[in-house]
């Protein structure tokens, strides 16, 4: 979602025209944004002397789905303004306000939350920001060598984290496999030394005990002791122009798996964004 705010005085010889001091996100209703709905609200704010808005001073000058108008309505009444002012006082003012909602669109990866990007004014005295997940566009080029696995490594170490403790108390049991092609080495040992952590079993993949999905689970009780491990499979990375790596991991446990995209930043490959969940499946 891209914002465009332009001060349109009623004061001509206004000194100084109203100001937006400080814009909170406005939510993109899921409804919409699930369903791919974008586009441009325009909405006409009146600030009064005293910094606040009149009781009916913001106005929808137009929509292009009314699924917009409460959203919008919500988030401009929260923002905070400066009055206009004119020969040295507090006038009112009209500030003439545009919210173009962008998701991100077909072709492109989009994460995180819905935020406020950038509020400044520029030349022409237009007041823009962005109010948008953040948005990769271009196609990516694979990442190889040193630094795939630097990603890799630090995808499978955040995952491992958001594990739980086996309903026994026990470690989780997590097997990784770096690389899955023929012929490549899954885990060297150098690897699996760096992604040991307290409280969770990091196995390589060749000493991953088998999962035990087939057998009866009986109430209170897990046979055998702990739980079924998961396996944690990178399938590959991809850096791209925006300043973004994207690792692309597969949980794999009993009868379901999971594919997962984490966002690590191009100058900090060792530390994870966050991890969104992409598909998931049950067989």
């Amino acid at each position: 979602m891209v914002l465009a705010v332009a001060a349109v005085g009623e004061l001509p010889a206004q000194d100084h025209p109203a100001q937006i001091v400080a814009g909170s996100s406005i939510n993109y209703p899921e409804v919409l944004r699930a369903a791919g709905i974008g586009g441009t609200v325009r909405v006409a704010v009146i600030i009064l002397p005293g910094d606040t808005l009149a009781a009916d001073g913001v106005r929808v000058v137009s929509v292009p789905h009314p699924g917009f108008r409460n959203a919008v309505l919500d988030g401009v009444r929260h923002w905070s303004y400066q009055a206009a002012t004119h020969e040295g006082r507090l006038v009112a003012d009209t500030l003439q306000v545009e919210l173009v909602f962008e998701w991100g669109g077909a072709g492109s990866l989009s994460f995180g939350p819905m935020e406020l990007r950038k509020l400044h004014q520029n030349g022409a005295g237009i007041w823009q920001a962005g109010v948008s997940p953040t948005i990769v566009r271009s196609h990516g080029m694979e990442l190889k060598g040193a630094r795939r696995d630097s990603a890799g490594i630090a995808a499978v170490r955040y995952l491992a984290h958001q594990m739980k403790t086996t309903p026994s108390g026990g470690a989780p049991i997590v097997c990784v496999t770096l690389h899955e092609e023929r012929g490549a080495e899954p885990l060297t040992a150098a690897d699996l030394g760096s992604l040991q952590t307290p409280g969770i079993a990091m196995v390589h993949p060749r000493r991953c005990p088998p999962i035990f999905s087939s057998m009866v689970y009986v109430v209170d009780r897990v046979i055998p002791p702990g739980s079924d491990p998961s396996r944690l499979v990178v399938l590959g990375a991809r850096e791209y122009a925006e300043g973004w790596v994207v690792v692309r991991v597969e949980a794999r446990y009993g009868n379901g798996k999971n594919g997962r995209d984490c966002i690590l930043s191009s100058t900090s490959i060792g530390v994870v964004t966050e991890c969104t969940l992409r598909e998931s499946w049950v067989y």
